[in-house]
Formats: C-alpha cells, sequence, structure tokens
C-alpha cells in the first residue's frame, strides 16, 4: 500500500479475514506511517460481511478467496486477484477485475492504481461482474453442470427453467 501513498491518492484499506501475516502487514503499516488502514480480524456473518462489500469499491485479495470473489462479484465490485486458486476462474482479466501474479507488488500497485484512477473502469468492471453471475454463474449453470456430468445430457429444458426462475427443470425427470 505504501506504493500508493506514495503517488498522493487518497483513499483507506479495511482488511478482513485473520491469518499468517495479519501481523508482517500491521508492522508495515506502522512502519511506512501508513493511515487509514483498518484491520477487522475474521468475519463469518455473513450479513454483516456484507455491509464490508457494499461499502467497498473494489475487492483485492493477494492470496487465496474461494467464495469472497463470488461475493464480491455479485455485490458488483471489480476483483483484484492472484492468478491462483479455486475461484480465479471467475475473474476475466481485464473484464471484471485484473489478475496479477503472486507475490508481485508492483503488478498488484499497477492494478489498483488502475482502478482508483477511473471510476469508470471500475464501474464497468462491476457491471461485468454483475452480467457474469446473472449469465454464468448462477443456480441454472450449475444443475446444467451436474446434469451434464452425471446424465451425460446436452442441455436443460430452459422453457421450464425460464418460468420456474432460477429453479430449472431437466428433461426426462
Amino acid at each position: 500500500m505504501h506504493k500508493l501513498s506514495d503517488t498522493g491518492s487518497k483513499f483507506s484499506l479495511i482488511i478482513v479475514g485473520d491469518g499468517g501475516e495479519r501481523e508482517h502487514l500491521e508492522l508495515a503499516v506502522r512502519d511506512y506511517g501508513l493511515t487509514n488502514i483498518y484491520f477487522e480480524g475474521a468475519i463469518y456473518d455473513e450479513r454483516e460481511l456484507s455491509r464490508y462489500f457494499m461499502i467497498s469499491d473494489i475487492f483485492v485479495t493477494p492470496g487465496v478467496a474461494s467464495l469472497a470473489i463470488k461475493m464480491a462479484i455479485l455485490f458488483g465490485k471489480p476483483i483484484v486477484t492472484v492468478d491462483y486458486g479455486l475461484e480465479v476462474h471467475d475473474v476475466q482479466d481485464g473484464v471484471n477485475g485484473f489478475i496479477f501474479p503472486v507475490d508481485d507488488d508492483q503488478a498488484l500497485a499497477g492494478c489498483l492504481r488502475r482502478l482508483i484512477d477511473s471510476d469508470e473502469l471500475a464501474r464497468k468492471m462491476g457491471e461485468n461482474g454483475r452480467r457474469l453471475i446473472r449469465h454464468e454463474i448462477n443456480i441454472r449453470t450449475m444443475i446444467e453442470g451436474f446434469r451434464r456430468a452425471i446424465f451425460d445430457e446436452p442441455d436443460i429444458d430452459t422453457t421450464a427453467s425460464e418460468s420456474m426462475g432460477d429453479s430449472a427443470r431437466i428433461r426426462g425427470t
């Protein structure tokens, strides 16, 4: 974060979660004299966690974030994440977020700089993420994936699923 603070940008950083790096990060914040950085610790209650997603502008994870990436996409946040992990496949680099190489602080700072400098880019990426949730990451596509894996059939009856909302009816059942 000191790489960004050196550019004169004003921002706040809220770190949610506990892990092996927390103590190191707290020392770095102190050593660099950084301000507006808050350590909130682990939050497991979804309602409380949702508040953080609602007030944030960007979702950043320099490590594996699993379902948190899907939640951030659902809340329309641009994603900045490393190039490994289970959910990184939900981030389309340059479309709904940025993917940077693990342990590359310069690349991370560059991704953040682009989003901090352009509200329009951040807004567009958030919208693209919401579109991704609506069309690709949803109950309908999950059921289709299960159905193909189990029955090796080509398609579900989408006319029935459209009238049922997010529920889908599998042909032949």
